[in-house]
């Protein structure tokens, strides 16, 4: 039985992107010290600034791991692209203030700074190459994704080209309610790809006949998850006599975990609080110029437990932009939106002075996106399991935040929500607020809704304004 070689394919690419990154890291140190130095000479007879490049490219390597520059599936050039320039500057920054704390050798200031630039220009050049040939290869991983016979294809379709720069993708719909139908598709289908992605769709005794024989056939498995699955993500292995069992624990943190995230969320937010004063201070103030009306709004949301409080964030919208529309999602090109908010939401920073509600404990840094009643009503009625994301604080920035976009399916926002909370510890904490950072910086990820899709499928996250529901601020 010949085996495909799916994910042994990946790992090459990840351990070559790895061995190719400190090579980069290593020749933009040697850069470094010639420039600072004036020669190569001095590393043979100073082994603290050897030290000190060591130190710096594990910091450099542990935050591209954070950053998920190696995971399974290759992230898009203009995501790398940012990633390799945050990372730089946070190491810049976390080596400078190493050296002031322990060292004080002024050289190595200047050090750092030359190998925090050699490193983005190395890096991007290698990444951008690396970028072009899994375009442009030949043998790429044939992956087909499969759901079931309907009309509306256009999520299966979505798939299928995000990620033709790593895969020959292709999709096919298939009669699940003609068996013969469906083992004629996979005996027939199958044997010509790589991987197998199933959608959501697809019914369990069909899955199970697919996994059956993709299995047979050595073929790698991607499923898209059902609520219900989502459940067996984490498991506890359990035994009744002789007989395995799964224990499925409820979604909820510990109290020992509460208090653990409590303690984060004041502590941060203190400190966010502290540095975003000026920030905070000039967007009011601009705000104020460019489009006369309140700075900020406040609104109602929904946050552990369903319990109520209002949300502050700065007004992005004209005045009254709800009072002919009603409640409703906010789209690609909204003309509601003024152009400074256009900006505020495509960075993020409409969102800075909700971290007074984190220090108030209404929300946490880390967490499901805080809703409105009119919404979650619906919600609660359409999508399973929406019930469960209740179960902790909602957040600033939260999973569906940075491995999705505000246009993303609610669904598939719920299915994050609840991984998050399964998985839960302060280091995945931690990792999201890095991977929020870089979000702020991709603009698709802050992207509304298109108009005409269905309103149903999307985030109604974005701010909608109504002069009848809003208490605003003003100065």
């Amino acid at each position: 039985m010949k085996f495909n070689n799916l994910s042994q394919r990946s790992a090459d690419n990840n351990l070559i992107s790895l061995f190719s990154d400190i090579a980069a890291l290593l020749v933009a140190f040697l850069l470094s010290v010639l420039i600072v130095f004036r020669g190569l000479q001095v590393i043979a007879n100073d082994w603290l600034l050897v030290g000190a490049g060591i130190f710096y490219c594990v910091c450099v390597i542990f935050l591209f791991q954070v950053f998920e520059m190696y995971s399974s599936v290759a992230i898009g050039f203009k995501a790398a692209k940012v990633t390799i320039c945050l990372t730089m500057v946070y190491t810049t920054l976390f080596c400078i203030i190493v050296n002031f704390i322990f060292l004080r050798r002024p050289e190595m200031y200047l050090l750092s700074v030359y190998e925090g630039v050699s490193s983005v220009i190395l890096l991007l050049l290698w990444r951008y190459f690396q970028h072009l040939y899994f375009i442009h290869r030949k043998n790429k991983s044939k992956i087909l994704m499969v759901e079931q016979m309907k009309e509306d294809n256009s999520r299966v379709r979505r798939l299928k080209y995000s990620c033709l720069d790593v895969y020959d993708a292709w999709y096919e719909q298939v009669d699940v309610n003609d068996m013969d139908a469906v083992k004629e598709f996979m005996y027939e289908q199958f044997p010509k790809y790589d991987g197998i992605c199933l959608m959501e769709s697809i019914p369990i005794h069909v899955k199970d006949l697919f996994i059956k024989e993709a299995l047979r056939l050595g073929k790698e498995f991607f499923i898209i998850p059902a609520m219900y699955e989502l459940n067996f993500t984490k498991v506890m292995l359990a035994f009744f006599d002789d007989v395995m069992v799964f224990h499925i624990i409820p979604h909820h943190l510990s109290s020992t975990q509460m208090f653990l995230k409590r303690a984060f969320d004041l502590l941060f937010s203190s400190v966010g609080l502290i540095v975003a004063a000026i920030p905070m201070a000039a967007i009011a103030l601009a705000i104020k110029l460019f489009d006369p009306g309140p700075v900020f709004y406040k609104q109602i949301r929904l946050t552990k437990d369903m319990k109520e409080f209002e949300i502050i964030k700065f007004r992005t919208m004209v005045v009254n932009a709800e009072q002919m529309t009603g409640p409703t999602f906010a789209r690609k090109n909204d003309p509601r939106i003024t152009k400074l908010g256009r900006f505020l939401r495509a960075s993020r920073l409409d969102e800075l002075p909700q971290l007074i509600n984190v220090f108030l404990g209404d929300m946490s840094f880390v967490g499901p996106r805080p809703e409105r009643p009119y919404f979650v009503e619906q919600f609660m009625k359409d999508v399973e399991y929406y019930d469960q994301r209740f179960t902790v604080k909602a957040g600033l920035t939260s999973l569906s935040h940075v491995c999705g976009r505000y246009s993303t399916a609610i669904e598939d926002r719920t299915l994050y929500d609840l991984l998050y909370i399964i998985n839960f510890s302060l280091l995945m904490d931690l990792k999201i607020i890095l991977l929020t950072t870089r979000t702020v910086f991709l603009k698709e990820a802050a992207e509304g809704v298109d108009n005409g899709e269905k309103r149903m499928n999307q985030q109604p996250e974005q701010e909608t304004v109504s002069e009848s529901e809003e208490n605003h601020y003003g100065f």
